[in-house]
């Protein structure tokens, strides 16, 4: 009884702003290899600040302050399905499954990092607000200062794993025709006026 006030009073003491996922994944006692064989991360340099996913998975994801920002603050503290859910509500698919070495560079070198907040709304301000276009949501350049240290993310964990790849390109596709299906949608909404 004790023992699980104690875990609680713990979980409680995590700053969500400050704590690394990659320190808090659970790991086998034996090997000292976690658990999970694929974490999720957000690449806030294409986060778009939406807070869909901190929304549908509370225990996973949270909004950073400094830029409003979606990240992860516990891996899997959602169950599976909930975690899908919320990457499949992200409407820039900003959101990966990566290794675990992959998530502690890019958590590590996400310490230092800067993310143009102001020269993105210019851009998404330029490009009429959301809209198309790939670029749309890369660092840009703003005022004197370049601004182009956003971390390389893979799009996706295990190439060679045949499941994976079904199942994220299967994930791709939906969330592609969704997003089709939605601009039909309004389309054929503002013709019909």
């Amino acid at each position: 009884m004790m023992q699980f006030y104690r875990e609680d009073s713990y979980l409680e003491d995590i700053n969500q702003a400050t704590v690394e996922s990659h320190t808090q994944v659970p790991k086998d006692e034996v090997t000292n290899e976690p658990i999970r064989s694929q974490m999720v991360y957000v690449n806030e340099h294409a986060c778009i600040g939406c807070t869909n996913c901190a929304m549908v998975a509370q225990s996973t994801f949270f909004m950073e302050e400094e830029n409003g920002k979606a990240r992860v603050f516990e891996q899997w503290g959602d169950d599976e399905t909930t975690v899908q859910i919320a990457m499949d509500t992200c409407p820039v698919n900003c959101i990966h499954y990566i290794p675990y070495e992959e998530l502690v560079q890019l958590e590590i070198n996400r310490r230092n990092q800067f993310i143009n907040v102001v020269g993105g709304l210019v851009s998404r301000g330029e490009r009429g607000g959301g809209g198309g276009g790939g670029g749309m949501f890369a660092p840009r350049s703003f005022g004197a200062k370049s601004f182009t240290d956003a971390p390389t993310v893979s799009r996706g964990y295990d190439k060679s794993n045949p499941d994976f790849v079904v199942k994220e390109t299967v994930r791709l596709v939906t969330a592609r025709r969704e997003k089709l299906e939605l601009e039909r949608r309004q389309e054929n909404r503002i013709a019909d006026l």
